[in-house]
């Protein structure tokens, strides 16, 4: 009897049933909760809640899939990240943190100007003024200029003069190349100054700071030039002068050139101007212009007002008139070795000179404006001579 009834058993256990009687056994008004599904190393619980029943033609419950930390934005069918927090970068499926000079979007990293993308970081690569993309910025222009604030690593300006206002931020190199010098506002640091003339016929001029600086490699001076630092200047930069010609020096204050050069009208290297022509001339301005001389028949002369000059030479033989109020160390109206002698000359507004007035023999120089300075007279050749404060004439 109990053989027969274990075979009824195991009979009954082998018959099929349907989907539905499947679904009335599991019918539940409890919950239960599913094992741990694993994979890829990464596991998740699902929970089914209690008040939902599995019914019958219900799919099965979706594995759902984990992205790595940082992950904003997640296919949670595959376990893709598809974009990361900001500042991070997405890379084999990590959100990896930004790294140094770098941008980073949540999805790629890219450089900041001035670097370059090498691996998983970021090269500087050296800057030029005149190309943006290395961080550089450039302009020929006269007039005030302001450096922008952002991707400018190093600058350089050319032109005829300048007002330059710059945001305190720090630089690689610094080019300023006025004729007529420059002025600067705004406190910045820079391993590099150059006040230089470079190859341009256009040579440069002094410039004046008006805020702190701060060099940490050196400031490099054209010949003659000066660089006035009324802010101060920080860093104790070596100084260097353009071509090796002659040596500099910097202080807190100022870089100049140890022994002023010479001016000769002659040579343009050193400040002169110097012209051989009839009729009009104007003496153009800007602080490149130490010294001048004039040759030719008669002329009419033009000075930039308040402009001073090491030395001040005129021999028209016919005589000239000269407009502009000016200062001299001194003034010069002789023959020279020329057979070519000099004429009066007459000055239309007030001149100073500070050093002498030379006249040769027989000259008068006559200033309408006023001489002032008290400078004393000398003849070229032999006699004595005397000035006013309206004439300088040989006696």
């Amino acid at each position: 009897m109990k053989r027969y009834f274990m075979f009824l058993m195991l009979f009954s256990c082998m018959l099929p049933y349907s989907a539905g009687a499947a679904a009335d056994v599991f019918q539940s008004e409890g919950s239960f909760t599913l094992a741990k599904v694993t994979k890829l190393g990464r596991s998740k619980s699902l929970y089914v809640g209690a008040t939902p029943s599995i019914h019958k033609n219900m799919p099965g419950p979706e594995l759902l899939e984990e992205c790595n930390d940082y992950c904003a934005s997640c296919d949670r069918t595959t376990g893709t990240c598809l974009r990361c927090d900001n500042g991070r970068y997405l890379k084999n499926n990590y959100c990896l943190s930004c790294f140094e000079n770098a941008l980073c979007d949540g999805v790629k990293a890219s450089c900041e100007v001035g670097y370059k993308l090498d691996g998983d970081s970021c090269t500087e690569v050296a800057c030029d003024p005149w190309k943006p993309e290395t961080g550089g910025h450039y302009w020929n222009a006269n007039g005030s200029h302001s450096i922008p604030s952002k991707d400018v690593r190093c600058w350089h300006g050319y032109g005829a003069y300048a007002t330059i206002s710059v945001p305190n931020a720090s630089y690689n190199s610094v080019g300023i190349r006025f004729h007529q010098g420059a002025s600067v506002s705004g406190s910045f640091s820079t391993k590099q100054l150059s006040i230089i003339n470079g190859t341009s016929a256009t040579k440069a001029g002094d410039v004046t700071f008006s805020s702190p600086v701060t060099v940490t490699e050196y400031v490099h001076l054209a010949k003659g030039r000066t660089a006035t630092f009324n802010g101060g200047l920080r860093g104790s930069p070596a100084c260097k002068v353009e071509g090796g010609d002659g040596t500099c020096t910097c202080t807190t204050s100022k870089c100049s050139m140890d022994e002023e050069v010479a001016c000769n009208p002659w040579d343009p290297e050193t400040g002169g101007h110097y012209w051989n022509a009839n009729g009009s001339h104007s003496v153009p301005s800007g602080n490149e212009i130490r010294c001048w001389h004039g040759y030719g028949a008669s002329a009419s002369i033009s000075i930039p007002s308040n402009t001073y000059y090491t030395s001040s030479s005129l021999r028209f033989h016919q005589g000239a008139t000269v407009s502009g109020a000016f200062t001299t160390g001194q003034l010069h109206i002789t023959n020279g070795g020329s057979a070519t002698k000099a004429g009066d000359v007459t000055f239309n507004d007030p001149v100073t000179v500070n050093e002498f007035v030379r006249l040769a023999k027989g000259r008068t120089a006559t200033f309408k404006g006023g001489l002032k300075g008290s400078p004393s007279c000398q003849v070229e050749g032999d006699g004595t001579c005397t000035c006013t404060t309206s004439k300088c004439y040989t006696n």
